[in-house]
């Protein structure tokens, strides 16, 4: 299944969006999506109507860290409860501010974990993509690393690099392209620079 995860209502458009974008491509697999209890009830019933959405409460994971960013102190490490969604073989994770363009079900034919490069640095990934097998023993030492671990930038992508710190030698397969995650930041140096992608 694809999946996604909302932490409040301001949400609701992008969640929309993006299912409706995965069923353009003609996609027929479901969407599972992770919300918080910080999510109304009015919101939930509007996508309870999407097509193949399944919708499914999960507790929230509070960062460990400062952050600056007001949409971290909300969702704080909840992204990490994919791995404990074991009644899934695989999940292909798509950030509810995401919008897919082409068919991307290939994705799921990948090797997991699998993640696609940050623009800065480019050593690590970004986690609005992530390919992943669900498995409780991974959530549990997730939770425990949680505390311990840093996070390069005060996040659930930071932490994620920490805990996953060699993907930058992992086997292509498990790197993915740019073209899977392309972040707001190169559209950014687009306009600043006509020509710079």
């Amino acid at each position: 299944a694809y999946a996604s995860l909302i932490t409040s209502d301001d949400f609701l458009m992008p969640v929309q969006a993006l299912v409706a974008s995965l069923r353009a491509t003609g996609t027929q697999l479901p969407v599972l999506l992770l919300h918080t209890d910080q999510v109304s009830t009015g919101v939930l019933a509007r996508l309870q109507v999407l097509p193949g959405l399944e919708l499914r409460r999960v507790e929230v994971i509070p960062t460990p860290h400062k952050t600056d960013v007001p949409g971290w102190v909300n969702s704080g490490f909840t992204k990490l409860q994919l791995w404990a969604q074991s009644d899934f073989a695989k999940l292909v994770y798509v950030d509810a501010d995401c919008l897919v363009l082409e068919d991307i079900d290939e994705l799921f034919h990948r090797p997991s974990p699998a993640f696609s490069p940050d623009v800065f640095p480019p050593d690590k990934f970004n986690a609005g993509v992530i390919v992943l097998e669900p498995r409780l023993d991974t959530f549990a030492e997730m939770m425990r690393q949680v505390p311990l671990l840093p996070s390069h930038d005060g996040g659930d992508t930071g932490f994620l690099n920490s805990f996953f710190p060699e993907w930058y030698t992992w086997p292509a397969e498990q790197r993915l392209p740019f073209r899977y995650n392309a972040l707001r930041t190169m559209y950014w140096f687009t306009r600043a620079n006509p020509g710079y992608w």
